[in-house]
């Protein structure tokens, strides 16, 4: 009766596993480093004064353009994927988005660089990075995102201010432990969305001189669920 007991108990056992097998092949986490945008085919940007105010001109001239240029030696280990980024150019490298701006009086200490179309991001967003060619200025650099509720999170980056010269690559990590993101279940999925760069002047320093900011290669790791899906209406929870 004992080994009778032991060999049902392993097989309901090895039964369980099967079944646990079948749901983590259904629901299967898959991380990815998407490239969420090249600057090779355009601007799609702005820059502001503030966040609602109208887009900056400097003499006449566009403070954000496309500049010949990129920094070297990329870490290329991403995916491209068009149902996303339908913008992007694969294989090339050659420009970049300069930023041209002053900060020549006290109250001038912050500039918003936003995206003409806020940026989703797929899944689970755990990190993004990208490439900063710095001017040596003692200023702050953050990222501002927008989760699924519609709260407004803004985040330092590592580095934090821009007080070197070249490039240099530029992270922020631990994104999903810093905002709430939507889970793999939820039918009514809403992305997290990058909706602005933050430059600003923590010293009060003021530049009598234009400033100059270069910015390439944004990517995100992010996290995406393969869960099984059935036909029929998509029915929205908002009733």
């Amino acid at each position: 009766m004992k080994k009778l007991a032991l060999i049902i108990l392993v097989i309901n056992i090895f039964s369980a596993g099967i079944i646990f097998a079948q749901q983590d092949k259904n629901e299967k986490a898959t991380e990815k480093v998407y490239l969420v945008d090249d600057f090779e085919s355009g601007i799609n940007w702005q820059v502001y004064n503030g966040e609602h105010s109208k887009p900056e001109w400097l003499n006449n001239d566009p403070l954000l353009s496309l500049i010949p240029g990129a920094p070297k030696n990329l870490d290329k280990k991403y995916v491209i994927d068009r149902k996303w980024y339908y913008y992007l150019h694969e294989n090339e490298n050659k420009y970049c988005m300069g930023v041209k701006f002053k900060m020549n009086h006290i109250g001038d200490t912050r500039k918003f660089i936003i995206p003409i179309r806020q940026i989703a991001l797929p899944g689970i967003c755990k990190e993004i990075s990208f490439y900063v060619n710095g001017r040596n200025k003692k200023l702050r650099l953050r990222v501002m995102f927008k989760d699924y509720i519609g709260y407004i999170h803004t985040l330092e980056t590592s580095p934090l201010l821009l007080d070197f010269y070249g490039w240099k690559k530029v992270v922020i990590t631990d994104i999903d432990k810093k905002i709430s993101q939507v889970n793999k279940f939820d039918i009514n999925y809403k992305p997290l969305k990058i909706i602005a760069f933050v430059i600003d002047n923590p010293y009060k320093k003021i530049y009598y001189k234009p400033i100059y900011f270069y910015l390439d290669n944004l990517t995100a790791k992010c996290v995406t669920y393969n869960i099984p899906s059935y036909d029929g209406d998509n029915i929205i929870d908002k009733w």
